[in-house]
């Protein structure tokens, strides 16, 4: 496997600004999958982000990627959300230290969320 995501396209918002790439997880992100993901988000340059999951199975291990991909967008001083919280992703996050981070359950909570993030970042 050489790639995981798909990157689906680059969101463009009303007034510029950066555009948000969208990355869509095509299967399911477990213990097979995750090494390839992971260098995949750690190669992403884009200023926002949105991972969509939507009925992907996610691991213990996906979980822990998808957090750490959040946490050093954040550290970054980028933007990022999760969205398609499925049931398996659901029962997991209470092993995470992760309530404050931008998890959603569907990808349209997900880009609301991130557009939110970014208007009350730049007054848009």
């Amino acid at each position: 496997m050489d790639t995981f995501f798909t990157v689906t396209y680059l969101m463009t918002w009303p007034g510029g600004g950066p555009p948000a790439l969208l990355l869509t997880a095509p299967g399911d992100l477990d213990v097979r999958t995750v090494p390839v993901a992971r260098c995949e988000l750690a190669a992403v340059t884009a200023s926002s982000l949105v991972v969509d999951i939507t009925g992907c199975f996610v691991s213990a291990r996906g979980v822990t990627l998808l957090v750490e991909t959040l946490r050093r967008l954040q550290a970054d001083g980028r933007w990022g959300t999760v969205g398609g919280l499925g049931r398996s992703v659901l029962r997991l996050l209470p092993l995470f230290d992760a309530h404050d981070l931008p998890l959603h359950p569907t990808l349209d909570e997900a880009v609301a969320a991130l557009r939110r993030g970014r208007d009350a970042h730049t007054g848009g």
